[in-house]
């Protein structure tokens, strides 16, 4: 006697498996109309025919996993640059300028009168050395020695950082519900909970 099979127990079909794929980045998204997840996956537009496959266990399964697993990494990837942004924030030019100072030798050629300085690195740097220069510059926008040996460096825009973190954090709406108690670092931190 052989059993019957329930349709919960087949397999998906390529497409079927197609349509959870796609309906996990239209969940991700936010997007509850989910014909676009089902053209996507090669059917034709139907919204109850989308919505009844999005309903099957099998399909929501799949989906969920792969939603989950899109928001997490993408959870990780905006913490990231949330940390890199507060970074650019606490970045000090007198610092910079410091570390750029242990790490450079200074060569003079010429007379008094036609003095020529020369600014470079030190060719002795250690693989520390040169590890903490880098952490000490990568916020640098701009870095420049002019012809009379003056280093310049420029930092981003902290005002701008700090406008666009607010933006993306929700702090900048001007609805009347921002907290001007609570510090850039908490909002970041807050951001990248799971809501």
């Amino acid at each position: 006697m052989t059993r019957q099979v329930s349709a919960n127990e087949k397999p998906l079909n390529p497409r079927q498996l197609a349509f959870a794929r796609e309906l996990a980045l239209a969940m991700a998204n936010g997007d509850r109309d989910f014909t676009r997840a089902y053209e996507a996956a090669g059917y034709a537009p139907d919204r109850g025919n989308a919505a009844r496959l999005a309903a099957d266990p099998r399909v929501k399964a799949i989906a969920d996993s792969a939603c989950r697993e899109a928001l997490e990494r993408n959870g990780l990837y905006v913490e990231y640059l949330q940390a890199k942004a507060l970074e650019l924030l606490h970045a000090s030019p007198s610092e910079v300028h410091r570390e750029i100072a242990r790490c450079v030798k200074v060569d003079t050629f010429g007379s008094e009168e036609n003095l020529i300085v020369r600014y470079r690195l030190r060719d002795d740097l250690s693989d520390e050395e040169k590890r903490q220069l880098d952490r000490a510059t990568w916020p640098l926008t701009e870095f420049k020695i002019d012809k009379d040996g003056v280093v310049s460096i420029k930092l981003p825009d902290k005002k701008a950082i700090i406008e666009m973190l607010c933006k993306q954090l929700g702090a900048g709406k001007d609805d009347g519900s921002v907290n001007v108690a609570v510090s850039l670092e908490t909002l970041v931190s807050e951001s990248i909970r799971p809501r």
